[in-house]
Parts: C-alpha cells; sequence; structure tokens
C-alpha cells in the first residue's frame, strides 16, 4: 500500500473513531432523541459519500484483447465479425509482413482490409 493511501485509511479511521466517540458521549449524557438526530445524518452522509466513491472508483471490465489481424493482397480480415463485404484480386497473394510494432498486430496491405474488431460495408479491389 503507497504512503498517500494508508495515512488516508488512517485519516478516515480517526474521524469515524472520533464520531463513535462524540456519539456514544451524547448518548451517555442522557440526550438520547439528540444522539438519534445526529446518528440519523451521520449515516446518511456516509452512505452518499459512499455510493460518490462507488461511482468515482467504477471502471467497466477491460474486454479481451484484440487478436493478431493480417490481411493482404486484397482480402478483409477482422478480429470480430464482417458483414456484407466483398473483396477481388486480380494480382496473386504476396507473402504479409510482419506487423509494426505498437499496432497490435494489426496490418493491412496491398488493398487490404484488416481490423481489430468488426468490419461492416467495406468493399475492397486489388487489380484490373
Amino acid at each position: 500500500m503507497t504512503g498517500w493511501k494508508k495515512a488516508c485509511r488512517l485519516a478516515l479511521m480517526g474521524v469515524c473513531g472520533t464520531v463513535a466517540i462524540g456519539l456514544v458521549a451524547v448518548a451517555a449524557a442522557g440526550d438520547l432523541d439528540t444522539a438519534d438526530r445526529i446518528a440519523s445524518v451521520v449515516g446518511a452522509v456516509v452512505a452518499l459519500l459512499g455510493l460518490a466513491w462507488t461511482v468515482y472508483v467504477w471502471r467497466p471490465p477491460a474486454g479481451p484483447p484484440a487478436p493478431a489481424v493480417t490481411a493482404d493482397g486484397g482480402s478483409i480480415a477482422a478480429g470480430g465479425n464482417v458483414r456484407r463485404s466483398t473483396s477481388r484480386s486480380a494480382q496473386p497473394p504476396a507473402a504479409p509482413p510482419a506487423a509494426p510494432p505498437g499496432t497490435g498486430g494489426i496490418t493491412a496491405t496491398n488493398g487490404s482490409i484488416a481490423a481489430g474488431g468488426d468490419i461492416e460495408d467495406s468493399t475492397t479491389h486489388v487489380g484490373p
């Protein structure tokens, strides 16, 4: 645990302890009605802070990494779905090159279409 997280946790524990001791002191003094009202307000504030914190730190789960996709010679390749796509090539396919660094393994050469996700309504044509 990093230093600032530990300090925040200790400070929060101190504040909660102080509030609890204060409520017990008010209840022990015999004013249960006031202690009840204070506890209700403190509970509502803590609940709202908890909800706000949950919304702040919530992140949707990360999906699986995109697969390596290579398309060459007028082809269509996708790591997801391909819909209503056509391809035509009048040229012999060449060996596809290695994926350049930083592309996530997605390459398209010689008039091809490649995507790590979905492809829709795409057409490719190579040659005469």
